[in-house]
């Protein structure tokens, strides 16, 4: 039975499935077998599907109307199963067949040479192969370690290359070493307020302004806070600079100067009870509230977002944490320790659940060897 399936990229699986989520709420993707390929239930129109991905961190291409095959060391069964598909699967328009190899290879297979016959079928079909232009992409999808075959009508790109590749924080004019990477913020962004259009996206402590220089290359209605005004002044920079590199020429998000423990002070009064999304990587190296502690100033900025937020708002707060073993296809079991550098995990839990919010998962994010990050999605629940 044909179906939708997004392709996830490789640098953390499990992190990308559930920015898929967030961002398709409706179409419940489910993993496969293979820890690369989701399963979306219901249809989805190639607009849409090109939406999702031109704003995704995590997912790299997204196989419309497709099927998933369970590799057997037979190329017949699977070109049996390919023409079958096509013979039900009519396009109008130029054909290429794209070969893409997501992890590891499969015993007995030449993708190029299953490529080859796929479109020798489709030109015995009558259709014009075209594979510098084409109108329409057939993929083959490899996944050699589940031994998984994903075939089908192809949006996004088969190169694997990412927007947020030309957004280093490098490269930007205000930069500091302990900055996120861009495909970390843009996942953070995505997780926190969802599809495009569903509300805006708060960063209350936003230093050099990571969070939000993505959430205005999604076109997101977004505000970031600071109270050091270096901060401000230089992540402006950051943003101004973005603006000009995406060609950007009107944007809603902005920098200010503001406090993390009174965000209704910042924002325009028509946003209280709106914001969807807030997103958090607080500056533990300073304290940028005077005479508040660590744990303080979290639970006054926590319980800040949670006055101004929508009862269907999400949060996610990255924390530093000792290094761990790279886990990037499931989430942190519930019972799992973790050894925060500031603080610990049972103060954190307690002081996010009496500020309004609910942890809903955990991943960790390895960075190098003496430093992981825990990734922290939690949502809005109402106090008592």
């Amino acid at each position: 039975m044909a179906q939708q399936i997004a392709v996830l990229r490789g640098w953390h699986p499990a992190l990308a499935m559930a920015e898929l989520a967030a961002l398709l709420p409706s179409h419940n993707p489910t993993i496969s077998e293979s820890n690369r390929l989701a399963k979306l239930e219901g249809e989805l129109s190639p607009s849409k599907a090109f939406e999702t991905l031109s704003i995704s961190s995590g997912c790299q291409a997204i196989l419309l109307n497709g099927f998933i095959h369970n590799w057997q060391n037979d190329e017949s069964i699977l070109l049996e199963k390919v023409e079958k598909y096509l013979q039900n699967n009519h396009r109008e328009g130029k054909m290429a067949v794209v070969p893409l190899r997501i992890e590891g290879k499969l015993s007995q297979f030449s993708s190029s040479q299953i490529a080859g016959k796929i479109g020798g079928m489709m030109s015995r079909m009558g259709w014009e192969i075209d594979l510098s232009n084409p109108n329409n992409r057939f993929s083959v999808t490899i996944d050699g370690s589940s031994s998984q075959i994903a075939c089908g009508w192809m949006v996004g790109d088969e190169s694997g290359s990412e927007g947020v590749a030309n957004r280093k924080a490098t490269q930007r004019p205000f930069f500091k070493p302990v900055s996120l990477s861009p495909r970390l913020a843009l996942l953070a962004v995505n997780l926190a307020a969802g599809p495009i259009g569903n509300g805006p996206v708060i960063d209350a402590m936003t230093g050099t302004g990571g969070f939000i220089l993505e959430a205005a290359a999604t076109n997101r209605q977004a505000l970031g806070i600071d109270l050091n005004s270096q901060m401000v002044e230089g992540s402006n920079q950051n943003l101004n600079w973005l603006l000009k590199q995406q060609k950007i020429s009107e944007s809603s998000a902005k920098i200010v100067r503001g406090d993390a423990t009174n965000i209704a002070a910042s924002i325009d009064k028509s946003w209280v009870g709106q914001v969807r999304g807030f997103v958090l990587d607080p500056p533990y190296g300073r304290n940028s509230q005077g005479s508040l502690n660590h744990n303080d100033l979290l639970t006054k900025t926590l319980t800040s977002a949670h006055q101004v937020a929508s009862n269907k708002a999400n949060l996610v707060l990255i924390v530093p944490i000792d290094s761990m073993p790279a886990q990037i296809n499931s989430a942190l079991d519930n019972n799992s320790q973790v050894d925060l550098l500031h603080g610990d995990w049972d103060s954190l839990q307690q002081l996010m659940k009496t500020s309004g919010w609910q942890i809903k998962n955990r991943w960790i994010e390895h960075v190098h060897g003496s430093l992981s990050r825990l990734v922290i999605h939690s949502e809005y629940v109402p106090l008592n």
